[in-house]
């Protein structure tokens, strides 16, 4: 197994031991049902193209039209760009590479024919972490980032409508048998003149199966290309993008799940490349990118506008401490195959869990990673891949019901608020613990079911997401939620309890108490009753469920 598979595989077992909060979870109502669109099924390269816009190219364009006429200016053909290919060797390379937000990052190179529409697929049998991208000639990467240089390209700027420029351009995409029959036609038909330059823009929007329409997916990344000349536009609160880079015939569009926020969602890829959801070829005036409830990037789309609504709506109405913007969210298809069907996810905010080695290792060792507590293990290897590791795992669903996904967000995200409480030795404890007894139980029972002094901590932590999850998901949304049918043992309607019968116990003042020294319902209360007094209101609510 080579490095870049160990450290795959690292990463999925980590979400396997980690993506136990809510798995399995199902809903009393019947799901909304599908709306129609094409089904995306995944994308795939064809043969390698002749680059356009590498410098020799280039360079023979401008010579076929200075033979035959058609050009009268001087044009200095060099080098303005660098198409390279990266291939970290390890974590702490590749975290580097991911900083650098001026990259545009793909997961496949640029210069090969492109396919179908979906999610881009790898084999697993000749897979290795390679990322391509287009950097400006000046660019300086980061020191310790290994790069080839695959071509020196000549991309020109926009260039009006009539320049030579634009004949260079054109002339380069026909000699290397990058224009299309339908666009070597619009060519003879035109006499050879150049089309204008058009600025891709358009809408991207999801289904909602709660509402049964299809909303804005805001704030994520349009990606529009044609071999190595880029651009990219983010979606406005009304899904509306619109490119700065003029292109002249058809582009590749892509909708890429890298939030202006700062947040991103993952897919199998995991911290490889965000979640990209490729939907083919399309006018250069623009398209509008409609994600239908069969389309694989509807959880992409769906985790996205949860995320920025406990951000930017949910947070700030009930006065909640935010988490940080830049979570990462790994959404999970086909792990949970082998342990029954529906939901998974947790919060095990892996790549803020700043800790000592020793912590590390021990943290390592628990939930099975490290065969012993390995100190020079832990610290070679751990802490880089801490650095790619995600904050929020979302497995794979099998009911597209936009209410539930969205429910599941708001409860790990919740749980990421109080990790902004708690902070990092608070959690280690918590995760641990949650992967102790996934690992140790028969039927993966993360929770335990009742009570002890290990099970304690966790009971504060989902009683607490569950309380807020409902309050956002139901209070807010007024999206079903069933909390009071929770039959757990941690009760989280103990907190519903304490709010609707106390004296102005508010979600805000109930996390206020969430502090870093309470890990148990007895803890809970006591602080709670410590800070606002109502003792026998308080007293009631937790006796009422056991504690």
């Amino acid at each position: 197994m080579n490095h870049n598979k160990f450290f795959y595989f690292l990463l999925v077992t980590i979400g396997l031991l980690a993506a136990s909060c809510n798995k399995n979870e199902s809903d009393e109502t019947n799901p909304a049902p599908f709306a129609k669109s094409e089904e995306s099924v995944g994308f795939h390269l064809g043969k390698r193209l002749d680059n356009p816009y590498s410098v020799e190219n280039m360079q023979r364009a401008y010579d076929s039209l200075l033979a035959r006429g058609q050009i009268n200016s001087t044009i200095n053909i060099t080098a303005t760009h660098l198409y390279i290919k990266l291939t970290p060797q390890d974590s702490v390379e590749m975290n580097k590479i991911l900083a650098d937000a001026t990259l545009e990052l793909f997961p496949y190179p640029l210069d090969y024919e492109i396919y179908g529409e979906g999610e881009f697929i790898v084999d697993d049998d000749d897979w290795v972490a390679t990322l391509y991208t287009v950097i400006p000639i000046n660019h300086q990467l980061d020191n310790g980032i290994n790069y080839t240089i695959l071509e020196y390209c000549y991309i020109p700027e926009d260039n009006g409508n009539n320049s030579d420029l634009a004949l260079l351009e054109m002339e380069s995409l026909r000699l290397t048998g990058n224009l299309s029959q339908e666009e070597l036609n619009a060519m003879q038909n035109m006499r050879f003149l150049v089309p204008p330059l058009q600025y891709p823009n358009g809408y991207v929007t999801v289904y909602n199966t709660n509402d049964n329409v299809y909303e804005a997916v805001r704030n994520i990344k349009v990606r529009t290309h044609r071999v190595v000349k880029i651009s990219s536009a983010y979606t406005d609160a009304n899904g509306y993008y619109s490119s700065s880079t003029g292109f002249r015939w058809d582009v590749h569009y892509s909708a890429v799940f890298e939030n202006s926020q700062g947040f991103k969602v993952w897919s199998n890829l995991g911290p490889f490349s965000p979640a990209i959801h490729n939907v083919g070829w399309h006018d250069n005036a623009g398209y509008n990118i409609t994600i239908g409830s069969n389309s694989c990037a509807w959880p992409w789309a769906t985790i996205n506008n949860a995320a920025l609504d406990y951000y930017n709506v949910l947070c700030p109405y009930y006065h909640i401490q935010k988490p940080y913007n830049g979570l990462r969210f790994w959404y999970l298809s086909g792990i949970l195959q082998d342990f029954g069907s529906g939901y998974g996810g947790s919060a095990p905010m892996l790549r803020n869990l700043t800790l000592s080695a020793s912590s590390l290792a021990e943290f390592l060792f628990v939930i099975g990673i490290l065969e012993s507590p390995n100190l020079a293990v832990a610290t070679a290897a751990a802490y880089g891949a801490m650095l790619c590791l995600p904050d929020i795992f979302v497995c794979q669903i099998d009911t597209i019901d936009t209410r539930i996904l969205r429910r599941y967000i708001f409860h790990e995200m919740s749980h990421a608020s109080h990790y902004a409480q708690v902070g990092p030795v608070y959690w280690v404890q918590f995760v641990t613990q949650i992967c102790y007894n996934w690992i140790t139980s028969p039927n993966h029972n993360a929770y335990g079911s009742a009570p002890n002094n290990y099970n304690n901590i966790i009971g504060v932590g989902e009683m607490w997401a569950s309380y807020f999850a409902y309050k956002c998901t139901d209070g807010y949304y007024h999206y079903y939620h069933g909390l009071l049918q929770q039959n757990e043992w941690y009760a989280p309607q103990i907190l519903k309890k304490i709010e609707d019968n106390s004296d102005g116990i508010t979600p805000e003042l109930i996390y206020d108490a969430l502090i870093f020294p309470v890990q148990s319902h007895q803890e809970l209360k006591q602080e709670l009753i410590s800070l606002y007094g109502q003792s026998a209101i308080i007293t009631q609510a937790f006796s009422e469920s056991g504690f």
